[in-house]
């Protein structure tokens, strides 16, 4: 493509002058032609081509001449006009050049941004958290930083691309919104520390928005709980031990004291109490315990979490490692109940709180349950029940259940007479039968049934750890080798028996207006995957798993920051369902995260930005253009539905889509954002070629 010299352009647009002293408004037809002058520079000249005389009166007098007139010159439609006018122009030009080798835009030679904060931003200021973030800050500690602009950048990073917060800080001037300027690294962990102060009062604002947002009435809640762990070798019990015992040693050494004296001591009932207590203190986090994702091996922190019927966060806790989810449940209920204020409410939970003692508190606290139950290992009464086909009732096509009266018991002792009782609460236990869970669960048992028999013909080291596949072998421990044998042919059978099957219990409170029904246990239970989406969202998303920080303050700080993040991703969820799109998680943080300009070049200011979300031909052209057509096809279709998504969380936050080239009038006005700096941001990265690419389009 070549360019020769600059063309002169022209327009026709309508002006109106008001007399100040007659207060008549007089219309005029203007031509405005832009050229350049002796200094190379563009230049605009007005010139006035015809007088309508008083507007009122042309109007009166000529109508439909009147109309035509403003049809055709009004100022809106000529600035329109222009400017996709202008837009088609620069798009075809740096196709023309991108192609020809004229224009490269190598990664690290030009500042690239992301706009997907500006989306993320209208979700927040509807939840109302700079207000409070800001109140908290000024009334509750002595932050001068505006600390609730970096848990904003950190809460929507988590979303977009999360990171450490050493590189969220250092990667900040890339998106556009992002606290760039006078703040520090120090600032960022001090905002960590500020949020974990305010989780509760963070919390109770959030439930009292999220509830004036979606009618929120907190009948029905979703418990789970999980963990994740920590890549260092020693837990903070450990740690702790070390230090002390370090500290006590040297002191004792430089009183005088003796080896045996300093031992002694050390194992004494005194020092295990000044442990306990120390331990107390610091509120250790850290600890080893059962971990969901088998790392025994490292140092783990429990998350309980409660969400609503939509799936939205509606408080959590952040718990020692060491703790069982059987003992944090009922407390973590019971404290919801207390802050929000909720009396009669269903709680559904997975298998993982379902205990005698834990239903039957939660039963005395006056709070119904929908709780998983295993249907392996149960006994003779829910093995008959199973492979009965008596009193079983059809809820659809695929799915029939039948309700059993059930009662859920334990021998337990009293820690404090050492007597032993039996705790019991009666429920409902339903089981269902669905043919699509046979397929899923005979795939599954296929596949371990298949290790296991691969590891039998190898003899197989396989441990003492009798879990999944192992499940299934007999192991030889001749040297403590745990060997596997053979197969458990009893339990293969007794596994294939159980595809298909599921099982839930319930019981409505006793005063509840919210009476259970096998259909609406079905229901309910069908909805706890939600809370375990919300726990891979942060897991995986939002990369919650593993765990960087390290002192309670830090940890309670960042999960703070995870679930934030999820009620803003819920609810943009929401929103986009109310207009018709259903985009998964994926889907909303990919094309966020594809949402980017690319700064073209910069001269005064007159910054251009190319939105590289919208021309695949700009950001793809050279890869695809020696990949076959199948290739191509594919990887224009993928952009075009990262380009439909970005336009789609755009419209459902009340954003305008951006055109291809845009100036920095034209992002404020859409985005409702402004660029960082150029200072800041872009420094010296425009390079020379780009200065005359403006030039050339311009």
């Amino acid at each position: 493509m070549k360019h020769g010299p600059y063309q002169e352009k022209s327009a026709m647009f309508l002006q109106r002058v008001k007399n100040k002293a007659t207060g008549k408004t007089y219309l005029y037809l203007m031509e405005v032609t832009s050229a350049k002058n002796s200094a190379g520079e563009v230049v605009h000249i007005n010139k006035k081509v015809k007088s309508f005389g008083n507007e009122d009166k042309f109007k009166q007098e000529k109508p439909e001449e009147y109309k035509l007139l403003i049809d055709q010159y009004s100022r809106a439609n000529v600035k329109a006009a222009v400017e996709l006018h202008k837009s088609q122009t620069l798009a075809e030009t740096l196709k023309d050049m991108t192609s020809s080798g004229l224009l490269s835009l190598p990664n690290g030679t030009t500042p690239v941004f992301c706009y997907g904060l500006s989306v993320i931003k209208q979700i927040w200021n509807k939840l109302n958290l700079d207000y409070k973030l800001s109140y908290i800050r000024q009334h509750d500690t002595d932050i001068k930083f505006k600390a609730e602009d970096v848990v904003f950048y950190l809460a929507g990073i988590k979303i977009i691309d999360p990171a450490s917060h050493l590189q969220a800080y250092q990667s900040r001037f890339s998106y556009l919104g992002a606290p760039a300027e006078n703040v520090s690294l120090e600032d960022f962990y001090r905002s960590l520390d500020f949020i974990a102060d305010a989780k509760e009062k963070v919390m109770k604002h959030l439930h009292k928005e999220v509830s004036r947002i979606t009618g929120r009435d907190l009948k029905m809640v979703f418990f789970d709980c999980t963990n994740t762990y920590f890549e260092t070798r020693l837990d903070d019990q450990e740690k702790l031990i070390r230090k002390l015992t370090h500290e006590t040693s040297g002191m004792m050494e430089q009183e005088g004291r003796t080896q045996e004296e300093i031992e002694k001591y050390l194992e004494s009932a005194e020092f295990a109490e000044e442990l306990k207590n120390e331990a107390e203190r610091l509120d250790l986090k850290r600890m080893r315990g059962p971990s969901k994702e088998k790392r025994i091996d490292l140092p783990l922190v429990g998350i309980a979490l409660i969400i609503d019927t939509n799936g939205i966060p509606v408080d959590f806790e952040v718990y020692d490692g060491n703790r069982s989810e059987f003992k944090i449940a009922v407390p973590a209920i019971r404290k919801l109940a207390d802050k929000y204020g909720v009396e009669d409410c269903i709680f559904v939970a997975d298998r993982g709180i379902n205990s005698a003692v834990n239903l039957k508190d939660l039963h005395d606290s006056g709070f119904g349950f929908i709780v998983a139950q295993k249907v392996s290992r149960q006994g003779t009464k829910l093995r008959e029940a199973m492979q009965s086909s008596d009193g079983w009732t059809k809820l659809n096509d695929d799915l029939r259940y039948k309700a059993i009266p059930w009662v859920k018991s334990k021998v337990i002792v009293d820690p404090e007479t050492g007597d032993r009782k039996t705790v019991s609460v009666k429920c409902t236990l339903v089981l269902t039968y669905s043919e699509s869970r046979k397929k899923s669960d005979a795939v599954a048992n296929d596949r371990q049934i298949e290790r296991a028999r691969a590891a039998v013909s190898s003899g197989e080291v396989v441990g003492y750890k009798s879990v999944g596949w192992k499940e299934l072998v007999e192991v030889s421990s001749e040297k403590d080798e745990y060997v596997a044998v053979s197969l458990k042919d009893e339990l293969i059978k007794e596994r294939r028996l159980r595809e298909g099957f599921a099982a839930c219990v319930y019981v409505s409170a006793d005063k509840s207006k919210q009476q259970i029904t096998p259909e609406t246990a079905i229901a309910a239970y069908k909805r706890q995957v939600k809370i375990e989406d919300c726990f891979r969202i942060m897991k995986t998303n939002f990369s919650l798993r593993p765990m960087y920080v390290w002192n309670p303050r830090h940890i309670r700080g960042h999960v703070t920051i995870c679930v934030i993040a999820l009620v803003i991703l819920r609810l943009l969820q929401l929103r986009l369902d109310k207009n018709g799109v259903h985009m998964s998680t994926d889907d909303i943080v990919d094309a966020l995260d594809n949402a980017r300009l690319t700064l073209l070049a910069s001269a005064g200011r007159n910054d251009l930005y190319l939105n590289a979300s919208s021309i695949h031909d700009f950001s793809q052209l050279n890869a695809l253009k020696d990949s076959t057509a199948v290739g191509q096809k594919a990887a224009e279709e993928d952009h075009d539905d990262v380009k439909r998504g970005i336009n789609d969380l755009l419209a459902c936050t009340g954003l305008k889509p951006l055109k291809t080239v845009n100036l920095l009038s034209d992002l404020n006005n859409c985005l409702k954002a402004r660029m960082p700096s150029r200072e800041a941001a872009i420094g010296e990265l425009v390079s020379s070629n780009l200065r005359a690419v403006y030039q050339q389009c311009m």
